[in-house]
C-alpha cells in the first residue's frame, strides 16, 4: 500500500480532421507511509504526440516521451517497481510510431515500433505486427 497524487494537463491542437497535435505534462508522487524507511518517489514527464489520419484509409502516429524519475528508497522491491511505474531512476526517454492501414473493407494491419533508453541500460526496440479481419 502507498499514497499518491498525480497531475495530467494535456494541451491538444487539431487542424481540421486529419491533424493533431498533443504536448502532455505529468506530475505523479508516490509515499509509502507504512514501512520504517518511508520510500517517496517523484516521477515528471513532458512528452508530446502527433497524429495524421485519412478517414476511411488509415493513421499514422508518433510519440515522444522524457521522463525524470527520483526515488528515496530501494527500488529493488515489487512496491518500488510500481511507485516508479516501470521507469528506473534518472532520466528515461520513450517514443513510439504507428501505422494503422485498412485494407479493402474487411481487413486492417497495424505495424507499430516502441523505444525505450533507461539509465545505464542498453536501448530497447520492440515491434508488433497485427492484422484483424473485421466481421
Amino acid at each position: 500500500n502507498y499514497t499518491f497524487r498525480e497531475m495530467r494537463p494535456v494541451l491538444a491542437y487539431q487542424y481540421l480532421q486529419w491533424l493533431r497535435i498533443n504536448l502532455n505534462y505529468s506530475w505523479f508522487q508516490a509515499q509509502n507511509r507504512y514501512l520504517e524507511n518511508r520510500e517517496s518517489a517523484l516521477t515528471q514527464e513532458l512528452g508530446s504526440e502527433l497524429r495524421l489520419s485519412w478517414a476511411k484509409v488509415g493513421l499514422l502516429s508518433a510519440k515522444f516521451s522524457m521522463y525524470q524519475v527520483a526515488f528515496d528508497g530501494e527500488a529493488a522491491g515489487n512496491l518500488a517497481y510500481d511507485m516508479l511505474q516501470g521507469l528506473s531512476v534518472g532520466n528515461n526517454r520513450i517514443w513510439g510510431l504507428g501505422l494503422q492501414q485498412r485494407l479493402g473493407s474487411n481487413l486492417q494491419i497495424s505495424l507499430n515500433y516502441d523505444g525505450r533508453q533507461s539509465p545505464g541500460a542498453p536501448i530497447l526496440h520492440t515491434g508488433r505486427m497485427e492484422a484483424r479481419y473485421v466481421f
